[in-house]
């Protein structure tokens, strides 16, 4: 995953898991870490969640909007059909 975190370019990056993985959460913070300007806070550079513990309540530690990439519109022939 941290691969695919620098080659987008990106800040952080979540992973949501069907199941609860212990050995990837470890393995996830030996990663750097994220710092917030804008508030001073700081987020891991990988986040690994899973499905039960988001429906057990458990909330996703997102930075404010200053992280957020956008996807880039395609117009015309460029865009992908579906049927």
């Amino acid at each position: 995953m941290f691969g695919t975190i620098e080659r987008e370019k990106a800040e952080i990056g979540y992973l949501i898991t069907l199941y609860p993985m212990p050995n990837l959460v470890k393995e996830a913070a030996k990663y750097s870490t994220y710092q917030n300007k804008m508030f001073g806070h700081t987020y891991p550079k990988i986040s690994v969640v899973s499905i039960q513990e988001l429906l057990d309540g458990q909330r996703m530690n997102l930075p404010t909007a200053e992280v957020l990439k956008s996807a880039e519109r395609k117009s015309g022939n460029d865009a992908p059909t579906i049927f």
